[in-house]
């Protein structure tokens, strides 16, 4: 008996690199205004909050930092679907990971 597939939607886990250690705020540049605005799924307020200086910067050649605390919640996107954000030094606290893909998994039942 052949198994009929379904369309359940998943979490989708986007991966992004952090800087290692946190830099004084005076070497720390705002991101451009334009920056991910036309992604397509990120809503604005988790686009605001990406873009605080606390989260991410520029350096001064233009090179986009995120800082190695930035751990945002999953966040249901503008396209209906569930987005979970992990950075490579978040990657290293195991029960930080669960707690934010379990988070994602019960967005998934709002839009189910």
């Amino acid at each position: 008996m052949e198994k009929k597939r379904t369309s359940e939607k998943q979490v989708r886990v986007i991966g992004f690199l952090q800087d290692e250690h946190e830099i004084p705020d005076v070497e720390k540049f705002p991101l451009p205004e334009d920056y991910l605005s036309k992604s397509g799924f990120i809503p604005k307020n988790t686009r605001e909050d990406m873009m605080m200086l606390k989260n991410s910067w520029c350096d001064e050649s233009g090179n986009v930092h995120f800082s190695p605390n930035y751990a945002p919640d999953p966040f249901i996107g503008t396209d209906g679907e569930v987005y979970c954000l992990i950075g490579n030094e978040t990657m290293k606290n195991q029960n930080l990971v669960l707690d934010k893909i379990s988070k994602g998994n019960q967005l998934l039942g709002r839009v189910a």
